[in-house]
């Protein structure tokens, strides 16, 4: 990673695209936000318009027990998003837990599942 690279990216980190909408749920419970089909709708729609290395970010926040802002960027030509989430200490911990988790596993949704003991 270069300087500008560093500057750009700062604190943020990456997960898998496809864990991009259950990470949002996870923060919003965090946070005690009510995570809506709406919400999902925007912020899917405003990070198509988005690129990590043109310094491009959707900016979203969710208002909960705590205002948390956040920026999301996509990394055009690979399959991850880079997240930027303003947070207390206190929710620092858990939050590096849940980073880990959607970087390091892809998620996919129970309910389109099939029932492998069928």
């Amino acid at each position: 990673m270069n300087k500008q690279q560093a500057r750009i990216l700062g604190k943020s980190r990456w997960i898998f695209d496809t864990n991009l909408e259950p990470f949002l749920n996870v923060l919003s419970w965090m946070v005690k936000y009510k995570f809506e089909y709406w919400d999902w709708e925007v912020i899917s729609n405003g990070v198509l318009h988005t690129g990590v290395e043109a310094d491009k970010w959707y900016d979203y926040e969710f208002s909960g027990e705590i205002t948390v802002k956040m920026r999301i960027a996509r990394d055009v030509g690979s399959s991850v998003v880079w997240v930027d989430v303003d947070l207390p200490d206190k929710y620092q911990a858990t939050y590096k837990i849940v980073t880990e988790t959607f970087c390091n596993f892809l998620l996919e949704d129970a309910a389109k599942r099939s029932n492998p003991y069928e």
